[in-house]
This record gives C-alpha cells, sequence and structure tokens, in this order.
C-alpha cells in the first residue's frame, strides 16, 4: 500500500510537472546521496568557486574596445533623457530577493547558465 502511495505521489508530481514535488517524493523514498565535492581535480569550496570565476569572467569583457566604447557612448546618450520616474535603484537585497525566487532544475539559457550557477555562485560574480 505505502509503495502505491509513494508511486502515485510521484506520478501526480510528473503529470502536474512540479518537478520540486517530484525530486521530493523521490528523495524521500530513496534518501538523498552525497554529491561529489570535486569539480575540475578541485575538492575545497574556495578552490571550485574560484574555478567557477575564472571559468565564466568572460562575461563581463567586452568583445571589441571601439564597439565596447560606442555602446557606452550610445547608452549615456539615451540614459541622459529618461525621465527620473523610470530610474529604478537595485540595492544588494533585491538582488538576493531575486535570486532566492529562481526555479532550480530547469535548462541552460541561452549563455549556458542555469540558476543553481546564479544561487551557488562564488561571492566576486
Amino acid at each position: 500500500m505505502a509503495a502505491d502511495q509513494f508511486l502515485d505521489s510521484l506520478n501526480d508530481a510528473l503529470v502536474k510537472k512540479d518537478m520540486d514535488a517530484f525530486w521530493n517524493s523521490w528523495k524521500s523514498k530513496f534518501g538523498k546521496k552525497p554529491r561529489p565535492r570535486v569539480v575540475d581535480r578541485c575538492c575545497d569550496e574556495k578552490s571550485i568557486a574560484d574555478k567557477f570565476a575564472s571559468r565564466f569572467s568572460w562575461v563581463g569583457i567586452p568583445n571589441s574596445l571601439e564597439h565596447h566604447s560606442q555602446r557606452k557612448t550610445n547608452f549615456y546618450d539615451q540614459f541622459l533623457n529618461y525621465p527620473q520616474t523610470s530610474i529604478i535603484s537595485v540595492d544588494v537585497e533585491m538582488v538576493q530577493k531575486c535570486v532566492s525566487q529562481l526555479k532550480l532544475s530547469k535548462a541552460a539559457g541561452i549563455d549556458c547558465l542555469m540558476a543553481e550557477h546564479i544561487v551557488y555562485t562564488h561571492g566576486a560574480i
């Protein structure tokens, strides 16, 4: 009987496309195996975080300094014409709130990043 209830809860979660409920049900039945703590031959958290930071550091580097300069000038020209009411203040708390609301276990975007990359990222990022 308990096995049927377990299978029903798994099936319901899959039908509803509720992956969080599915994996919670799965883990309650089979337990959670510890994940390996080795990434690219590094096993301590700082080294792993540093590897991640160096791997994705290219995200903030412009492809061409000339193009970057043109886009920057264009941005500042447009920014000066924005009405004051449209400026939104973004602080650390707002970013933390948004990051905490990201849904995990979803496919990566065009930038090859998943929510887990952002949620578990190094503070330098």
